[in-house]
């Protein structure tokens, strides 16, 4: 399935937020997001439409086996990108903000080839 690049977000955002804590709820995503509950009200309803997330009887948003692995997809794409910018001598803070964008804007198939790509250059020079 093909996200939305505020669906991303969105999902992304939940699951920082269930690593951090046992349970989230849409005021939490509204707080950490800095956005109106009726704007986050709206996105999380198209989640659940889309069977990306669930909610439970006590209001807890819970990520579908699809929404967990496309927000783990979007993590991984983040972390990927804001480390190699830092890595490349992009100050933190940047290189935040850039990965943020970057995670959106590269297909499956690119990212994949450039993290093999890059994580193979890296095996070769550690073996060097």
């Amino acid at each position: 399935m093909k996200c939305t690049v505020s669906q991303e977000n969105y999902l992304n955002a939940i699951y920082l937020l269930q690593i951090q804590k046992e349970s989230v709820r849409a005021v939490d995503v509204s707080n950490y997001m800095a956005l109106s509950k009726p704007s986050v009200s709206n996105a999380l309803k198209k989640l659940r439409t889309e069977r990306l997330l669930n909610v439970d009887k006590e209001k807890n948003l819970i990520l579908t086996d699809e929404g967990l692995q496309a927000a783990r997809e979007i993590f991984s794409r983040h972390s990927f990108f804001e480390r190699l910018l830092i890595d490349a001598g992009v100050d933190e803070g940047q290189a935040h903000e850039d990965a943020c964008s970057l995670e959106h804007a590269i297909s499956r198939q690119s990212f994949a080839v450039l993290k093999d790509r890059l994580e193979g250059l890296a095996a070769q020079k550690a073996a060097d």
